[in-house]
C-alpha cells in the first residue's frame, strides 16, 4: 500500500491536524498554563520571584535536553513507546508540582516536567517527516505551527481560571 505522501491529491483531515497539533502544543500549554499562577507560587513557597521564575527557565532547559534524548529514542523504538511513557511521565510530575514542599523542589520537578514533554513536540515533527515529503510536508508542518501557536493565546486564561478556582 503506499504511503500517504504517494498519494497525488491525499491531505490529511483536520482531525490528523488537530491530534498532532494537540500533541505538540503540550509543552507550550504546560509552559503558559503556569503563568498567572506565578506570584500566587511565589507566596505560597515563601519564595523569591527569581526563585519562581526558575521553574519556567528549568522546563525549557529541561525540554531542551529533552529533545535531544526522545530525537534518538523515537528513532530506536518507534514514536508511540517514547510518545505514551513521556506524557504520562509529564501528567505525574504535573501532580507532584502541585505537592512541591518548596521552590527547590518544584524547580527540580519542572526541569523534569519540560524533558519529558519535549517527547510530545518531537514526536508531531516526526510523525510529519515519517509520512510526508516535499510540499504535503512543508503544508501540514504549517498547519501544525498555527495550532501551537494559538496554544499560548489560551493556555493564560485556563490557568488564570483554574488558579482561581483553586486559589
Amino acid at each position: 500500500m503506499p504511503t500517504p505522501a504517494a498519494l497525488p491529491n491525499y491531505r490529511p483531515h483536520a482531525k490528523y491536524v488537530l491530534m498532532l497539533g494537540a500533541i505538540a502544543a503540550v509543552p507550550a500549554i504546560s509552559t503558559d498554563i503556569y503563568l498567572p499562577s506565578l506570584p500566587t507560587v511565589a507566596a505560597e513557597l515563601g519564595a523569591s520571584d527569581s526563585a519562581v521564575q526558575l521553574t519556567m527557565s528549568g522546563m525549557l532547559i529541561g525540554g531542551a535536553v529533552g529533545q535531544l534524548v526522545y530525537g534518538p529514542l523515537t528513532d530506536r523504538f518507534g514514536r508511540k513507546a517514547p510518545l505514551l511513557v513521556g506524557l504520562a511521565l509529564h501528567v505525574i510530575i504535573s501532580i507532584l508540582c502541585a505537592f512541591a514542599p518548596n521552590v527547590s523542589v518544584l524547580i527540580g520537578l519542572r526541569v523534569l516536567q519540560g524533558f519529558c514533554n519535549a517527547a510530545a513536540s518531537i514526536v508531531a515533527i516526526s510523525v510529519i517527516r515519517d509520512r510526508f515529503t516535499g510540499a504535503p510536508a512543508a503544508r501540514l508542518l504549517s498547519q501544525l505551527m498555527l495550532v501551537i501557536g494559538v496554544a499560548p493565546l489560551f493556555a493564560p486564561t485556563i490557568g488564570g481560571f483554574i488558579a482561581s478556582i483553586w486559589d
